[in-house]
């Protein structure tokens, strides 16, 4: 979302003018018009709280009432009382219905824009009101894949600690898609995701690089590569099968074949033998006997945890690299900086677990 230009001194930013005046009008008495607003929040006209406000916003970018359900942790069937009484008091349709599929109408498109104003704007009151709390308790709320959270979380709000006794975490582990909707929602206030499971992001989000994971090939501890030039002339035939047994990590088409070209290229004739949807349980498939993977160091073990079952080696494939995703207005508290730069040390003191050079047979020329 691209950042508003702040209203100078003094002024009132147009969509809290109007709300402001609504609930003005609503209260004639000056005596009335000091109370704090009603449960119900505040009111643009007829019946539009900013927590529909929220409801429509959150199925607009998720795309469909069950993820933004989801991202709210509301029920569907309340997500979707909400959003048609948002659309009773508009007096136009938001969204297009085809089966579960969700369209902004024209009327949508335009509302969504003023929406997200109005959300920014909410969201800047709660950071000034926070960045004021001085002694206060604070919560940092952190989701980011499992293999990047556990080595640079607790190192970072380990020192954050020792500064702010005040400042308690809050941690999300899940899928790129599910932390992207999280912070979205701003549930999370900082994402730390893989820069290829990111895509293009929308317009008011910040990206800051903090380290670079080697990918590596993981067999079991057994299969020993080091001196490997023909692995069909080289190992055992046992050897040999499990060696061309691969696991592969899915995520999405264009990674998924990537990975096969690769497989394809070093070990003609493979075959998949396992799908997974997180490193960790190809790893362990891997530390089985089952086969073989691709995965990036870091998602096998930091260098504090066991690799004991597998042994990795160095191969010639991109590596991953960790970002930390902030919503722009985030980036410029105080508190989320100290824990950018707290990140940022954590990474530089990453030690990934021991890897063994790259085997004959990979680096061989024309291999």
């Amino acid at each position: 979302m691209p950042e508003t230009q702040k209203p100078a001194s003094g002024a009132v930013a147009p969509h809290f003018r109007a709300l402001l005046q609504v609930n003005m009008a609503q209260s004639p008495e000056r005596d009335d018009m000091k109370k704090p607003p009603r449960a119900a929040g505040l009111r643009v006209g007829g019946d539009i709280s900013i927590r529909k406000i929220q409801v429509f916003w959150a199925v607009a970018r998720a795309g469909s009432m069950t993820r933004a359900a989801r991202m709210l942790e509301v029920t569907q069937p309340t997500l979707s009382q909400q959003l048609s009484a948002l659309e009773a008091s508009l007096g136009n349709a938001l969204f297009t219905r085809s089966g579960n599929s969700l369209t902004l109408t024209e009327f949508g498109t335009a509302f969504l824009r003023h929406a997200e104003d109005v959300l920014r704007a909410v969201q800047e009151m709660e950071d000034m009101i926070s960045d004021h709390g001085q002694g206060r308790q604070q919560t940092i709320r952190i989701g980011g894949l499992p293999s990047a959270m556990r080595v640079l979380v607790p190192p970072a709000m380990h020192a954050i600690r020792q500064r702010h006794a005040v400042i308690d975490i809050d941690t999300h582990e899940g899928s790129p898609g599910e932390i992207l909707e999280l912070l979205y929602a701003r549930r999370i206030g900082i994402a730390l995701l893989a820069a290829n499971s990111v895509g293009e992001l929308p317009p008011g989000f910040t990206q800051i690089p903090l380290l670079s994971d080697k990918n590596v090939l993981v067999v079991p501890r057994a299969l020993d590569l080091s001196a490997v030039a023909d692995p069909e002339s080289d190992l055992s035939a046992d050897d040999y099968r499990v060696l061309r047994q691969v696991i592969h990590f899915v995520f999405g088409s264009t990674h998924s074949q990537r990975q096969q070209q690769w497989f394809d290229r070093i070990l003609p004739g493979n075959r998949t033998v396992g799908r997974s949807r997180s490193f960790d349980m190809a790893v362990e498939m891997v530390r089985s006997g089952l086969g073989v993977c691709l995965a990036p160091a870091l998602s096998v073990a930091p260098a504090s945890l066991s690799t004991a079952g597998v042994r990795l080696y160095d191969v010639s494939v991109a590596p991953r690299q960790i970002l930390a995703i902030v919503p722009a207005q985030y980036a410029h508290q105080e508190t989320t900086r100290e824990v950018l730069d707290e990140l940022l040390r954590a990474a530089a003191g990453v030690t990934h677990p021991e890897i063994a050079p790259e085997p004959p047979f990979i680096r061989a020329p024309g291999s």
